[in-house]
């Protein structure tokens, strides 16, 4: 350590961050909205996921056409 550095240990700097953090639309509108909310989330990425990889394949397929 150089003059005048301070030291921060690890356990300092991540103790505050433990807890979960949860949207409080889902909090206050309960399980029931939460899970509906996540469904809604993992099917958009899902989608994503699908037609970011079909764009990858086409691209290939128009090259290996070419």
């Amino acid at each position: 350590m150089e003059m005048g550095e301070i030291f921060t240990p690890l356990s300092d700097i991540t103790a505050g961050k433990q807890e979960k953090t949860v949207a409080p639309v889902a909090k206050a509108a309960g399980p029931k909205l939460a899970k509906k909310d996540e469904d809604k989330a993992k099917r958009a990425g899902q989608v994503h996921f699908k037609a970011a990889h079909g764009i990858v394949v086409a691209f290939f397929a128009l090259i290996l056409c070419v």
